[in-house]
């Protein structure tokens, strides 16, 4: 017996030359997927290497970590969570 809460919601987080980002459930929601993507590149051209793609230890937020070893992101790092109720 009892109500069962159901459906997702969506949070993205753009940060601009940023190489961690994290997008955050709303407050009683849990990560259950989420990813990262890029558009740009770093100053001597190359494309940063994505390092971690994967929900925090507390499934509060999805972690987005690239590497820039050619130098300062010129873009946008993106960060999506997919959380849902999870009891």
């Amino acid at each position: 017996g009892g109500n069962i809460k159901m459906g997702y919601e969506i949070v993205t987080n753009n940060q601009d030359s940023a190489s961690n980002v994290y997008a955050v459930c709303p407050v009683a929601k849990k990560v259950i997927s989420g990813g990262c993507s890029v558009s740009g590149h770093a100053d001597d051209g190359t494309i940063p290497l994505l390092r971690t793609s994967k929900p925090t230890p507390d499934g509060s937020r999805w972690s987005c970590e690239y590497g820039a070893e050619g130098g300062f992101l010129a873009g946008y790092v993106t960060a999506t969570a997919i959380c849902a109720n999870i009891r």
